[in-house]
């Protein structure tokens, strides 16, 4: 019986940590409010509607890596290329970022703020 009521105590108090507490953290709530995935979604959808290769800026696949290795695993057929701030927009290409505008290319992405998918010209 002792054994059961632990249980019992333990259910209810994980679930009022995970229903009311968890949401609230700031921890939480950075990590669900990034677009990472409709990022990567949206940028194998366009690679492949526009046969492009895909470039993801160093910064922002190495921000959360393990997450974009998955993504990178799940959406794409080929490995993602790695390009540097700084380096040249790669031609031809289509470029994940978390720059808005870049000589030489055009913003073709669909509401992902704060990143976005660049089309070189």
């Amino acid at each position: 019986i002792l054994t059961v009521g632990f249980y019992i105590i333990n259910f209810f108090n994980f679930s009022r940590y995970y229903y009311f507490e968890y949401p609230r953290l700031n921890s939480t709530k950075e990590s669900f409010r990034n677009n990472l995935n409709q990022a990567f979604y949206g940028l194998s959808k366009k690679t492949s509607q526009m046969n492009l290769p895909a470039y993801v800026q160093e910064g922002v696949y190495t921000l959360h890596w393990e997450g974009n290795k998955f993504f990178e695993i799940a959406y794409f057929k080929t490995p993602l290329k790695i390009w540097k701030l700084g380096d040249p927009v790669p031609k031809p290409g289509l470029l994940l970022t978390e720059i808005g505008q870049m000589d030489g290319a055009t913003d073709v992405s669909n509401g992902i703020e704060p990143l976005h998918i660049l089309k070189s010209n």
